[in-house]
């Protein structure tokens, strides 16, 4: 699954409402961090580095070993929080995974957690959140250009229901 990032809370909300236990793909340095690092650890995401192409590739293969599993991978592909509204470009690692594991993209939009917990602020005000989950995803196309095709077509599917402007 990937899902557009607006706000903090957003992987809060995804693992509330998705079905079984999502396991979400985080950015290693994340994990060296003294408050979300043992809070993520214990919440059982996979760290990524994205420093090395080498780190990268064994990385993709533990991810697609656990989706082989039976996990549900929760990827946000932009990558990190902004404070400028709108949807930013997505990043190509979680849709050259899929295409290696073949498995499809399902497309998660997220609305509502900007407002109520804004990039920056630590208390989160009232108001109703709503996630749209999206068909699965599928190409016949190879590596690169298969990952291109399912960013794209996941990209375009969150836009239009997650009620941001494009800032790509």
């Amino acid at each position: 699954m990937v899902a557009n990032h607006p706000s903090w809370i957003d992987g809060a909300v995804l693992a509330t409402v998705l079905p079984g236990t999502p396991v979400f793909v985080v950015a290693g340095e994340l994990a060296h961090n003294a408050w979300s690092g043992p809070l993520l650890r214990r919440l059982g995401v996979e760290f990524v580095q994205r420093a090395t192409h080498e780190q990268g590739a064994a990385d993709t293969r533990r991810l697609i070993a656990g989706v082989h599993a039976g996990h549900t991978l929760v990827v946000f592909p932009e990558g990190q929080l902004s404070r400028v509204p709108g949807l930013r470009a997505f990043r190509l690692g979680a849709f050259l995974t899929a295409v290696e594991a073949r498995i499809p993209v399902v497309p998660v939009a997220i609305r509502g957690t900007r407002s109520l917990l804004p990039p920056g602020h630590r208390l989160p005000r009232h108001g109703s959140v709503v996630v749209d989950i999206g068909e699965p995803i599928t190409t016949d196309l190879p590596a690169w250009a298969g990952a291109v095709e399912l960013e794209r077509r996941s990209r375009a599917a969150v836009l239009a229901a997650c009620d941001e402007r494009d800032i790509a």
